[in-house]
């Protein structure tokens, strides 16, 4: 452990470098992740389908 240690101090640039591209990476697996969502919904005979990003509010008085 302390091997690692003594690495990371003496090497500071090597090992922000290789955290900024580990988080970049990351990054770009998420931001395709959320991509993809969509909303879907199967209406029956004689009814209404609502769909909405955020809150609705029916028949509110």
């Amino acid at each position: 452990m302390e091997e690692v240690l003594k690495f990371v101090k003496e090497h500071q640039m090597l090992s922000g470098s290789i955290g900024i591209i580990l988080v970049a990476i990351i990054g770009i697996f998420i931001k395709n992740k959320n991509n993809g969502a969509s909303q879907k919904q199967k209406l029956g005979n004689n009814s209404k389908g609502y769909q909405a990003g955020r809150d609705i509010k029916i028949n509110s008085k």
